[in-house]
């Protein structure tokens, strides 16, 4: 629910006050573009920044959720660039053999820039930094989205 509202509040231009991604990446959404909610230490914020009245919508159904953001036209354009991936490495030498060999690990993290346009000039831009852990048995376990109904 927070992810799904966080892209749609982003995508508005709204204030994102606070927002903290997933510790296990699940690809049902855009890689580091997650939020998560888990009571009481992570929360989910943001704020109408349009100097108007919203009302926002969210509907449900057994396979989705969406959510709409309603409210006077800026004319704005919200985009957000491709995410940058990186992994931690280190070397690692074999004391009995004396080889040494470069370990990567399946923890990442990822950068993901928001630009926000209007009439083609660029307003500002954010970047949305998140950190995804190792998870499973010492080795990554991929969550992934089902096959289309």
């Amino acid at each position: 629910i927070a992810t799904t509202l966080f892209n749609t509040a982003a995508l508005a231009d709204m204030d994102i006050l606070s927002r903290k991604n997933h510790s296990l990446y699940f690809s049902i959404y855009p890689l580091g573009r997650d939020a998560t909610v888990y009571y009481p230490y992570l929360d989910f914020k943001f704020k109408n920044n349009t100097g108007h009245p919203i009302v926002i919508t969210a509907r449900a159904t057994k396979k989705s959720l969406t959510f709409r953001i309603f409210g006077q036209p800026t004319g704005k354009a919200v985009t957000f660039t491709a995410p940058q991936v990186w992994h931690a490495t280190w070397v690692a030498s074999d004391e009995a053999t004396g080889q040494t060999k470069v370990l990567r690990s399946k923890a990442f993290r990822t950068k993901v820039i928001q630009t926000t346009t209007q009439n083609g000039k660029v307003l500002r831009q954010k970047i949305w930094y998140s950190a995804y852990k190792l998870h499973g048995d010492k080795d990554e376990v991929p969550i992934i989205r089902r096959e289309s109904r």
